[in-house]
């Protein structure tokens, strides 16, 4: 059988229900879909919190975060792969990943910043 296609309209409708679903984005050390418990990828710290993402439109197909994320208290030696985003601050179920072009190493700890429009989650059609 050959592939189907999924009309652009079913697409663009349910970006915008992505986007307006509250999420919360962790960075991670491996990606979450690798291991059996999603959360054990994600990095720790005594300081270290998700801040939660709000999204915007950069197509009908595609959302980008509309403010800047910020993670601070990164400890020494922490490395991420990936951002990953959950349903809550804390716990919360696994909704998408996000890999990074190239692993972001923090040999002396630290903060990762990250500009509005940097990150991006979507279909690829």
């Amino acid at each position: 059988m050959r592939n189907g296609r999924i009309a652009t309209w079913k697409l663009s409708e349910w970006i915008t229900e992505l986007a307006t679903t509250p999420m919360w984005l962790g960075l991670c050390s491996l990606d979450p879909y690798s291991v059996d418990d999603p959360l054990t990828a994600e990095i720790g710290g005594a300081v270290y919190r998700r801040p939660q993402a709000r999204w915007e439109s950069a197509s009908p197909t595609l959302l980008r975060n509309a403010e800047p994320l910020r993670w601070a208290g990164l400890v020494p030696g922490t490395r991420v792969v990936t951002l990953a985003a959950w349903t809550a601050a804390y716990n919360g179920k696994l909704v998408v990943t996000m890999p990074l072009a190239e692993p972001r190493d923090f040999p002396a700890g630290g903060a990762l910043t990250l500009s509005a429009g940097e990150v991006y989650i979507g279909l690829d059609v």
